[in-house]
Parts: C-alpha cells; sequence; structure tokens
C-alpha cells in the first residue's frame, strides 16, 4: 500500500497526470504477473492553494484524515491488508513534510514513508511564528511536541523506514533532508538520504518515486523487483 500526497499548489492527480505514477506501477507490473502496490493519491490539504500545515488545528484535522481515516477507507474499500506496517506514505514538497509529520506523530498508522523535497518543519508559507499562530493556537510547546525533528530528538522508531530523496539543484531541500536524515538516523530509523537530477519539480520527483518504487514493494513485503 503507498499513499501519496501532493505538494501546494497541487491536487492528488499531480500524481498520475505529472508524477507518473500508473507507468511505474505498470512497469513493475509487466516483470510480476500484473502485481504491484495499490496506490492511492489523496487530498492532504484540502485546496490547491491550502496549506493546513498537516495536523490537527482549526484550519482543519489533516493528522485525523490522514492516520485514521484514510487508512479505514482503504481498508474498506480496496481490501488493503489490515498489517499497516507495510504500508507507506509519500509526499513531495509539503507532501513529504506531510508524510514525515504523519508517520512522527502516528508511528503506528504507517510503516514506511518517503519524503520528496520536504521541508526541515511544517511551514505555512511565512516565518516560525506565523506558522505557529495559525496552526498550532499560538503555542510554541504545541508545535514542538509535534514537530518531526523535535519528537526525533527525543524518541526512538527502530520500526520505522524511510527514504529522504531531493532534486540536486533544490539547495534548500538538499540541506533539509541531509539534516534530518542524520536525526532520524539517530532515533533509530532505518532511512537514506539521496540526489537526483533536477530541482523542486516533477524532474525530480518522478526519478524519485522510480528509485524507491522497489523499496515500497520490499516493505509491502511484494516479490522484489527483477
Amino acid at each position: 500500500m503507498l499513499v501519496l500526497l501532493n505538494g501546494v499548489p497541487g491536487a492528488p492527480e499531480d500524481w498520475f497526470d505529472q508524477g507518473l505514477a500508473a507507468d511505474v506501477a505498470d512497469d513493475y507490473q509487466r516483470t510480476h504477473h500484473g502485481l504491484a502496490p495499490i496506490i492511492a493519491a489523496v487530498d492532504s490539504s484540502g485546496g490547491q492553494w491550502k496549506n493546513p500545515v498537516c495536523t490537527d488545528s482549526p484550519l482543519g484535522n489533516v493528522n485525523t484524515y490522514l492516520s485514521v481515516d484514510i487508512p479505514q477507507w482503504l481498508r474498506t474499500e480496496f481490501d488493503a491488508t489490515g498489517d499497516q506496517s507495510r504500508w507507506t506514505i509519500g509526499g513531495l514538497s509539503y507532501g513529504g513534510t506531510c508524510a514525515l509529520q504523519i508517520i512522527t506523530n502516528n508511528s503506528t498508522a504507517y510503516g514506511s514513508f518517503l519524503d520528496f523535497s520536504g521541508e526541515k518543519t511544517p511551514n505555512i508559507g511565512g516565518n516560525e511564528k506565523a506558522t505557529i499562530d495559525a496552526a498550532f493556537e499560538g503555542n510554541e510547546a504545541l508545535f514542538r511536541s509535534r514537530n518531526p525533528e523535535d519528537i526525533m530528538s527525543h524518541r526512538t522508531f527502530p520500526h520505522i523506514h524511510g527514504r529522504f530523496v531531493a532534486g540536486n539543484h533544490d539547495t534548500n531541500a538538499v540541506h533539509d533532508l541531509y539534516d534530518l536524515n542524520r536525526v532520524a538516523a539517530r532515533a533509530g530509523m532505518h532511512t537514506a538520504f539521496e540526489l537526483v537530477p533536477g530541482g523542486h519539480t516533477y524532474e525530480a520527483w518522478r526519478e524519485a518515486l522510480r528509485r524507491t518504487f522497489g523499496f515500497v514493494v520490499d516493505r509491502g513485503q511484494l516479490p522484489p523487483e527483477g
């Protein structure tokens, strides 16, 4: 099971229209008797230009939606395995930041994550204070309690696996994900950081998905690529 999150601006269908997620799955199926993970691109923002910072707040209950509602719906509608440790949540840009937020705040909802070009902390588009005021009730302690980097600094996650991927021309993402990968490793996660050609665009994200698809298959306990 692979749950994919879009960026901002963006929409779930972008993963199939520009990210070519179906092509990646088709390529895998052609050599594996039609077998591939279920891929669900879901709306994690509530609108093309909306940024609810992927938490439960006055901007929307995104954390509950992605950690409880979506898994329940996928099990009901697609007969997805009930063993959610075999599921991967991933995304690009805002969606990558969101994927890491969800798995650090709800470490039994998914077993693995993909963070493509995400940011180091949840960010509503202004400075940190603006984010805290808008989505965390002006409470810095609440923000810290839900911020992945802070969570990983005092908790361990030996059962979580993940991949951080950035385009080699995407300077901010390279810096942020390199640092987050080190923090994740110290928290006991099994992660890796990789560069792909490109910037903060689908040129990089298409390649990132192709390169990590085998990881998703492995974590889902499907037959390996080859």
